[in-house]
């Protein structure tokens, strides 16, 4: 037969005194505080409510930097102004589609056909020339390559 035991009864001492390491690094030689379990109860509170804040707080902030993105031409250097106090970057992710056609001239080795080049042998780069913008992302693709 096992013997079982008791599990003890969990129960609150708001005076019940614990040292903590106030260390971020608990490896490290510690910073040892002794507190009560109020004051240690009263910091867990805070913290939840602290996130919960700025949580909202970020959300504001993202609401209002898309706010001033889509309001610019009415708000000109107003929005410039806010967004530098607050720290925001004031761009927006477009998505342009553009038909180009390239004439490429190529010096094909003896054997090799125009009809043999396919979308996997050639690479089209997209770069930017203005501060204007900044290309993020791009792809291309080859629709067709044909001896002119």
């Amino acid at each position: 037969m096992t013997e079982v035991t008791p599990t003890p009864e969990v129960s609150y001492d708001p005076y019940a005194k614990i040292v903590i390491n106030k260390k971020p690094d608990y490896y490290s030689t510690g910073e040892f505080v002794e507190m009560t379990g109020y004051e240690l109860s009263s910091i867990v509170r805070n913290e939840a409510i602290h996130r919960t804040e700025n949580i909202k707080r970020a959300n504001a902030i993202s609401n209002l930097e898309e706010y001033l993105v889509e309001n610019y031409d009415d708000l000109e250097s107003h929005a410039d102004a806010i967004a530098d106090l607050f720290g925001l970057s004031l761009t927006k992710t477009v998505e342009i589609e553009v038909n180009v056609t390239f004439t490429i001239t190529a010096e094909l080795k003896a054997g090799v056909d125009v009809d043999t080049i396919d979308e996997y042998n050639l690479e089209f780069t997209v770069d930017s020339t203005t501060d204007d913008f900044e290309i993020s992302d791009y792809s291309s693709d080859v629709i067709y390559s044909r001896e002119r």
